[in-house]
């Protein structure tokens, strides 16, 4: 995480609810999810990234290093983690699978959810790869739309790989990586897929890697949060959610320019991706499925019990708590 995303807080700010994708999706491939944590804002200018090829020996294997270039450890984790790393890694340890209980849940008014909105998008051939892929969620519903379609995940939780691997089996080559260093030769994904887990990555240094991995002309698909503030239900309980945790030490968790657009086209442009599309997305929750999501947000475990209560007793028109989203395509450039 960058290095402001690593301290502690305890000052009054505005909540900021950012959905993250736990699956390290992250925590750099970690599991969601929605977070009340103030988010980091930062300059979108960016130094240029370094173009890096070679041959792909195969999806899921480590890639070879380049003459001159250190071998990376296997398990790609060998760096020091950050305060909100280990914080993403306890959250998921406990609560593997939380995104598809909570976000899973959202529909859209045409009934689909975030995942459709995602996979609707790959339609054409060749391996896709999931950064931050959690529990397997979205692999199986690629997997189950398209079987005979070669697919790879990674995430910074053992927990959520445990978990993807008891579903998805041995078809699919999994991974415990960091965004910004992937095990995966240059060049081998015409499909580099995220969902709700690009808010937790060193964005610089993730977004390179990615462009790394992907084809030339490859597409980046990714669901993020909106840089809409909250509305309704949900406005309300976030804003419920950062009162009660007024005076408590939560880590910063998440890089807000990854939910700001023009940031955002800055920072793909500058990691080597063009042609950038946007599209809204507003899931809906019926009252039954408040619980789940409200169990899914970091820093919900630092609550105390009457804040919980509180926070839960927000209502909404007609009923539901709407959460919006975007989905971000982008064709990496030659």
């Amino acid at each position: 995480m960058p290095p402001a995303a690593s301290r502690f807080s305890t000052r009054k700010r505005p909540p900021m609810v950012t959905p993250m994708r736990g699956s390290s999706l992250p925590d750099v491939g970690a599991a969601v999810i929605l977070s009340c944590v103030p988010q980091r804002r930062g300059s979108p200018t960016l130094r240029r990234a370094k173009r890096h090829a070679g041959p792909s020996p195969g999806i899921g294997r480590p890639r070879a290093p380049a003459t001159g270039e250190p071998a990376r450890p296997r398990s790609m984790l060998a760096t020091m983690p950050s305060d909100a790393e280990r914080s993403l890694r306890r959250f998921h340890a406990r609560r593997p699978g939380a995104t598809e209980r909570s976000i899973g849940l959202g529909r859209t008014r045409a009934g689909q959810s975030s995942y459709d909105l995602l996979l609707e998008h790959v339609d054409g051939p060749g391996a896709a790869l999931d950064v931050g892929c959690g529990d397997g969620g979205l692999l199986a519903r690629l997997r189950a739309r398209d079987p005979d379609r070669p697919c790879a995940g990674c995430d910074l939780s053992e927990a959520e790989l445990a978990a993807a691997r008891a579903r998805l089996g041995d078809g699919v080559p999994l991974a415990q990586a960091r965004g910004q260093a992937l095990p995966h030769p240059s060049g081998s994904f015409p499909w580099v897929l995220s969902h709700l887990a690009l808010m937790l990555m060193p964005l610089e240094a993730s977004l390179r890697e990615l462009r790394r991995v992907v084809t030339e002309g490859g597409t980046l698909l990714a669901v993020v949060q909106s840089e809409l503030p909250p509305q309704g239900a949900f406005g309300e309980l976030a804003a419920r959610m950062a009162a009660g945790l007024e005076g408590v030490a939560v880590p910063e968790i998440g890089d807000a320019r990854a939910s700001d657009r023009e940031a955002l086209d800055a920072l793909l442009g500058d990691a080597g991706f063009s042609q950038v599309r946007y599209r809204d997305v507003r899931l809906r929750f019926a009252p039954a499925t408040w619980s789940p999501l409200f169990d899914s947000l970091y820093g919900v475990d630092l609550l105390p019990e009457a804040a919980r209560a509180h926070a839960l007793a927000a209502t909404g028109d007609e009923g539901m708590m709407e959460v919006r989203l975007v989905r971000a395509e982008a064709t990496a450039r030659g």
